[in-house]
């Protein structure tokens, strides 16, 4: 699939200039996610063609599949990590539901290295009996055990809380634990999903900013909060 520049107004994180879809539809089939809304079943993985990623980019990889989940054949995972390898001039940013997984096959690539590779996961929410009922994903214990690894391993992290859900302030810290910045989203499509209150969600923001991790709120985030 073709690269795409990331458009003004668009839910993509700002910070991404670009996005290499490599693929559609998501094995984890969380309700909310617009992955699962236009995707379709089966997840179908298009390394062909693979285009030219230039230099100067900031690419978000495999925005429309998750590129490091179980079910994800290895060779369709190598393919494109060595098509990145060829345009070192770029960086790349890797999401994923299975970070365990995400960690093992970068650690290991030669170029794109801790400099040049953001990796990032989803929290939803700490309570993982209502996460179970919108998303078949590994839970956020999971997550937050790959993340740290990746940490670990010198890898640039965030958490993305999105579309974020009623939570326990104490856990969801412990599960975001210490990355580089949290991005904080609501639902935009109306799913009537369990969500904090106003107050919660700012006492996370303030909890996280107080611990010197940087805060990015999406603009969705503003039905939630008025500040």
């Amino acid at each position: 699939m073709s690269l795409n520049k990331v458009k003004p107004g668009s839910n993509m994180y700002d910070w991404i200039t670009h996005t290499w879809p490599v693929g559609r539809g998501c094995h984890h089939q969380c309700s909310y996610c617009y992955v699962h809304a236009i995707g379709g079943q089966p997840v179908e993985f298009i390394p062909q063609p693979k285009p030219d990623l230039g230099k100067g980019k900031t690419i978000f990889v495999g925005n429309c599949i998750d590129l490091f989940a179980a079910e994800m054949p290895q060779q369709e995972i190598d393919a494109v990590l060595r098509h990145c390898n060829k345009y070192p001039g770029n960086k790349y940013v890797f999401q994923t539901k299975n970070p365990e997984r995400m960690f093992d096959n970068l650690h290991q690539i030669p170029q794109v290295i801790p400099g040049q590779s953001t990796l990032g996961t989803t929290i939803e929410t700490d309570n993982a009996e209502i996460l179970a009922r919108y998303s078949k994903a590994p839970t956020a214990l999971h997550r937050a055990h790959g993340m740290y690894h990746c940490q670990l391993g010198g890898f640039k992290t965030f958490v993305t809380v999105e579309p974020i859900m009623k939570f326990n302030l104490r856990a969801m810290l412990a599960l975001i634990g210490r990355p580089d910045f949290v991005n904080i989203g609501a639902d935009s499509k109306g799913h009537t999903l369990p969500e904090p209150s106003h107050d919660e969600v700012m006492a996370l923001i303030h909890a996280l900013r107080d611990s010197g991790i940087q805060v990015i709120l999406k603009e969705n985030l503003g039905r939630l909060i008025k500040c």
